[in-house]
């Protein structure tokens, strides 16, 4: 072999160590990031087997929270009717009991964007226990009510009081609004 050819094949020998390194470290590249992805993919298989495996579960965590949902839209109406608020009040007070000698709606208020609240000012002179029968009955009802300021003054009577009372009655926003 002359020394042109020694030269020629020494050289594509190196080529070909080179190619062949290039290629080997090219692979290894490719099957460093298929392992990563098929590690991944096995975290994902798990998550969603696990959640497969929950599926009945949370389905009936899906119902309870309907029924939530429910509930609160049935306490939390889109609209509060004045008189019929007023005719319920006027109500409550007369099956406790008691006469409302002052009754007073405010303007509605929005709160926090996705709620309003009608403040209701009533005064009314009974005994201790009209007055909580009154008050538990409107913690019963629909609206959702709350039961904002209670003052209770001696009244004129020696076993009844003077109570000032402020009711906030909360409605729903609807997204039109």
């Amino acid at each position: 072999m002359s020394r042109t050819q020694r030269i020629i094949v020494v050289a594509l020998a190196i080529v070909a160590m080179m190619l062949g390194g290039w290629l080997i470290a090219s692979a290894w590249t490719a099957r460093d990031e298929i392992a990563a992805r098929t590690k991944q993919l096995g975290r994902e298989l798990d998550d969603k087997q696990r959640v497969a495996a929950n599926r009945e579960q949370y389905a009936m965590q899906l119902q309870d929270l309907r029924e939530m949902l429910g509930a609160l839209v049935r306490q939390l109406p889109s609209h509060l009717d004045r008189q019929a608020l007023e005719k319920s009040l006027r109500d409550q007070a007369a099956l406790a009991g008691l006469d409302i000698a002052w009754l007073q709606m405010s303007q509605e208020q929005t709160k926090e964007g996705f709620y309003a609240e009608l403040r209701t000012q009533i005064v009314t002179e009974c005994s201790i226990a009209q007055l909580l029968e009154f008050l538990g009955a409107l913690q019963q009802e629909t609206p959702l009510r709350q039961i904002a300021a209670l003052k209770l003054e001696p009244a004129s009577r020696a076993t009844a009081v003077r109570a000032s009372i402020t009711l906030a009655s909360f409605r729903y926003l609807d997204e039109a609004e």
